[in-house]
């Protein structure tokens, strides 16, 4: 089956997700009513991964406990050397800080250690010549990463700012007219 991208209006996507809660909702009325193998239940999938950035809520809690254990292996490093690292000393606070905005991201992002990812050959020798050289603090990030439904909202507003909308655009036409 091959893919193929198909643009939709926002009147039109909600339309379609009414559509598909609703006919979930029957189905769990009734179930015994057989649904088309690959048309609901990838259509439901995708609206999922779209929506919320996570295909299931298998994926959402396996992010969860790899961030969970990231963030651990970081406090480890930070309760070793607290002199190292920017907030060393209250870490509680900053761990409360993390937590919360791993929970709002909804475990999509990652984190970083001065701009080097966890999994990033380089960043053991990284720590190990900052901590050596003492002159600096190592700076631990999260960095969020947001759902297509967050982006696409991003992109809708920064073009609203920039003006890319239509109010703006009728107006330059005015303005514009009344130049001729």
């Amino acid at each position: 089956m091959s893919k193929r991208i198909v643009r939709l209006t926002e009147s039109e996507l909600i339309h379609l997700v009414k559509r598909v809660v609703s006919e979930q909702q029957e189905q769990e009325e009734d179930p015994y009513q057989e649904v088309g193998e690959g048309f609901l239940g990838d259509l439901g999938r995708g609206v999922r991964k779209f929506a919320t950035g996570h295909k299931s809520s298998e994926e959402r809690d396996v992010k969860m406990k790899n961030l969970m254990d990231d963030l651990e292996s970081i406090t480890d490093m930070v309760e070793e050397n607290p002199d190292s690292f920017m907030y060393g000393n209250k870490w509680d606070k900053v761990l409360d800080k993390y937590k919360e905005k791993m929970e709002d991201n909804n475990y999509r992002g990652f984190f970083t250690i001065d701009n080097y990812e966890l999994e990033d050959p380089k960043l053991e020798r990284h720590i190990q010549k900052v901590i050596e050289d003492g002159e600096r603090n190592l700076v631990v990030k999260y960095n969020e990463v947001f759902s297509p439904a967050q982006s696409m909202g991003a992109g809708a507003n920064s073009a609203v700012r920039s003006g890319m909308s239509k109010a703006v655009s009728n107006e330059s036409l005015r303005r514009r007219n009344r130049l001729r």
